[in-house]
């Protein structure tokens, strides 16, 4: 184990960490601890793990586990730093034996990127083809399901989290520095920035956090705008997820 403080990012890392990414890195060393070293180098700059080190920065630890691969030169440790991130990428997913592993498991994986609901996928290929392109053997975007889920969390940190970072504003910002200076009508400028907010990104992990540690009264506001769903059925009442009744109503209507 080593001190986090230790650690040196690679300056000239190529690969773009996103916040995302880090979230679910952080939500799995909380679910099953950390089971992959970090590995650096002599000098404490790191190899592989960059990742890893942002999301236990974010849950707080002090020490974690490192590897030292210090019997690689200078142009074996760029190259692997290199091979590890593109070797990720080469492997592609067996949807049926994928299928079998979600469906054996009560975690909820939609927590670290496993969105696929296989429930209308059928065996019948002519039907499959209309959901799963041969190309490239993924899901086409406009696969939809009747299947809700939601995720669950569970609180891992002592302290609520900043306000801050339950929602990154960046691109709104972006969207509405570029409509205040266009040339547009005023009326048309209003509508344009309040569309803007549809690009608020909010973490529903830290947001869940944050629940955990506020008061009744700021619990209930949570709830009230589906920030958490802890009363499905009093998310239905507030119209959150009224949609999916009126899509289950439509498909009857087809149906009948």
């Amino acid at each position: 184990m080593l001190d986090i403080g230790l650690l040196k990012p690679y300056e000239g890392n190529p690969r773009k960490i996103t916040d995302d990414a880090v979230n679910k890195v952080a939500q799995s060393i909380s679910l099953f601890g950390f089971k992959q070293p970090i590995v650096i180098d002599k000098d404490y700059v790191i190899i592989v793990g960059h990742t890893r080190r942002l999301a236990s920065i974010k849950l707080g630890l002090k020490e974690v586990p490192c590897l030292m691969a210090d019997d690689l030169d200078k142009e074996k440790v760029k190259a692997y730093r290199l091979a590890d991130n593109k070797t990720s990428e080469l492997s592609d997913w067996d949807f049926t034996k994928l299928e079998i592993e979600l469906q054996s498991i009560d975690f909820s994986m939609g927590d670290f990127g496993f969105n696929l609901n296989f429930d209308d996928i059928s065996s019948d290929s002519d039907k499959s083809n209309d959901k799963v392109d041969k190309g490239d053997n993924k899901p086409k975007d406009n696969y939809y399901t009747d299947k809700i889920v939601i995720p669950n969390y569970t609180p891992t940190m002592e302290q609520p989290p900043l306000i801050g970072d339950l929602v990154n504003i960046d691109k709104v910002d972006d969207l509405i520095e570029k409509i205040n200076n266009s040339s547009i009508d005023e009326h048309l400028r209003k509508f344009l920035n309040l569309a803007a907010y549809r690009h608020l990104k909010f973490d529903y992990h830290l947001i869940a956090e944050y629940y955990a540690h506020a008061t009744p009264d700021i619990q209930s506001l949570f709830e009230d705008l589906a920030l958490v769903i802890i009363d499905y059925n009093k998310a239905v009442e507030n119209g959150f997820v009224e949609i999916n009744k009126k899509v289950m109503e439509s498909i009857g209507n087809k149906d009948g």
